[in-house]
């Protein structure tokens, strides 16, 4: 019997490791993941090229959000959004420009209380990163009509949000984000 109790105390203790780290979905919290291996856990059709996921892409009720940090000046100014976490439970997050409250594909966004879409959010320090850590589940707050710099001068429309995050993120990786790493960029 003594054997038997210390057996289901260390079951018990491992579903709820892996249940803290497994936010449910086979998606390891903090772990690293290519979009390639977003989609294949998502269980998204190999078809899907990574390279026309634009930043978030949904599908069955999954949407994986993606955002690369850090973003250098050689970018052109419609694609420099300033994502940024606001503290350990949010994020600043923006659609892709040309976007308003009215866009078709910001309504799961927009309505995301009344339906059962499960928002991933993924964050990659730099385009230096193959890879993207997984924050977790979040759901999109607080949408904002805004715009950014487009070509030419030309101001583009953009809805911003905020992403309350099921977890705080973790400190280290928080404090990873956060800081500015300058580097010579030619």
């Amino acid at each position: 019997m003594f054997f038997r109790n210390h057996i289901e105390d260390l079951i018990d203790y491992s579903l709820i490791r892996y249940k803290s780290y497994y936010c449910g979905d086979n998606l390891k919290l903090y772990g690293k993941y290519s979009t390639e291996d977003v989609m294949m856990v998502l269980n998204w059709s190999s078809r899907e090229l990574p390279l026309n996921i634009g930043g978030y892409y949904e599908k069955d009720d999954e949407c994986a959000i993606f955002v690369t940090y850090e973003k250098n000046d050689n970018r052109s100014e419609s694609t420099r959004y300033p994502d940024a976490f606001i503290d350990r439970k949010y994020f600043k997050w923006m659609s892709r420009s040309k976007k308003d409250l009215s866009s078709n594909e910001l309504q799961s966004f927009l309505n995301c209380k009344d339906n059962n879409v499960n928002f991933h959010l993924f964050i990659q320090k730099s385009k230096k990163d193959d890879d993207y850590y997984y924050i977790g589940k979040v759901t999109p707050e607080d949408p904002q009509q805004t715009t950014i710099p487009g070509k030419n001068g030309i101001d583009l429309s953009i809805v911003q949000f905020k992403l309350k995050l099921d977890n705080l993120i973790d400190e280290d990786l928080y404090n990873y984000f956060i800081t500015t790493i300058y580097e010579d960029v030619e």
